[in-house]
């Protein structure tokens, strides 16, 4: 079968059994491997996930290939309103690369990425994102023929409150909860920091730019002190180091777990050896009771603090960019 076989239409409401279908048999749903959060699911919330995209104004949309009125896979489609707001330039990231079994996996994997980076380049976007499994060959395979370049690998460690016993590690510094009196010094501590993200891995954005983003980020967590678990740790009167992780609100609800998520961490020069001190007093905040950690594959020093503390690895995700 060749990608002239098919064809790329956006899907509209009232399609979302053909998203159910396309899920049911979707081979690498995010969260597949987290056996505590009960069956179900991992289908649950990338269908939740592309029900929103579904109802999102175009460009951003769930895309479907079909090959003779027959549903082979599909593509979400969603916008990217931060990147665009410190980037100052249009941006997109596709979600969930679903490619249904036994349907010639490489030629539906290309021609969706195909019809949708033509998409986005007919509404004017010019950097596109997207994440996928590292062992969704045939969809790695597809973006980099098409032009996409690896930025970044990711890996995801998870701390489930009742199966990990957390050690005692060394204070190093005074742990405390944030006060909005320390954002400003946050942000500050953020600059340069991330110099190992996807992002700074892109040549064309500046430092300034990222450092904007970042800071978006942190404001972005920080503006909900009751529902977010944000720590600090301090050596006299300065700070040496953060962590902050956002309630994932949609993934609680589905499991009937308090899960955390999408965070950042920081720590300065002078604030070495803290970093696991913030981390299990994190952990230890009574609201957890599950939390994923996400960094890239080459921070070792992180992650063999993961490691030490019994941490299960979940997934790896490759993350790749693309400029239109």
């Amino acid at each position: 079968m060749s990608e002239s076989d098919l064809r790329v239409e956006r899907l509209v409401p009232g399609d979302e059994s053909l998203i159910k279908d396309a899920i049911a048999a979707y081979s690498f749903a995010e969260y597949r491997a987290y056996r505590m959060l009960g069956k179900g699911i991992a289908a649950d919330i990338v269908y939740q996930r592309l029900l929103r995209t579904l109802q999102e104004h175009p460009p951003a949309g769930v895309y479907a290939a079909r090959r003779n009125g027959r549903l082979v896979g599909l593509v979400g489609l969603g916008m990217f309103p931060w990147g665009e707001a410190c980037f100052g330039l249009r941006m997109a990231q596709w979600g969930d690369l679903i490619v249904i079994p036994s349907s010639a996996g490489d030629t539906v994997s290309a021609a969706l990425i195909s019809a949708a980076g033509e998409i986005c380049r007919q509404h004017g976007i010019a950097h596109v994102s997207c994440k996928v499994d590292s062992e969704a060959v045939q969809s790695v395979n597809a973006l980099e023929a098409r032009g996409f370049r690896l930025m970044s690998t990711m890996v995801t460690y998870v701390f489930n409150r009742r199966r990990h016993r957390l050690r005692m590690v060394k204070p190093y510094a005074q742990v405390r909860r944030f006060e909005a009196r320390d954002l400003a010094e946050i942000i500050a501590m953020a600059r340069g920091q991330f110099i190992h993200s996807r992002f700074s891995r892109d040549r064309i954005f500046s430092r300034d730019q990222i450092d904007s983003f970042y800071r978006t980020w942190i404001e972005d967590i920080c503006a909900d002190p009751h529902e977010n678990v944000m720590y600090v740790a301090q050596r006299g009167e300065r700070l040496t180091g953060f962590f902050l992780f956002k309630k994932d609100k949609l993934l609680s609800a589905l499991s009937g777990l308090a899960v955390y998520g999408n965070g950042l961490s920081g720590v300065t020069v002078q604030g070495r050896g803290t970093y696991p001190s913030i981390l299990v007093t994190a952990m230890q905040d009574e609201r957890v009771e599950l939390a994923e950690y996400e960094t890239q594959i080459d921070n070792r020093q992180v992650l063999a603090v993961w490691q030490r503390l019994g941490l299960d690895l979940m997934r790896c995700r490759h993350v790749f960019h693309l400029w239109l």
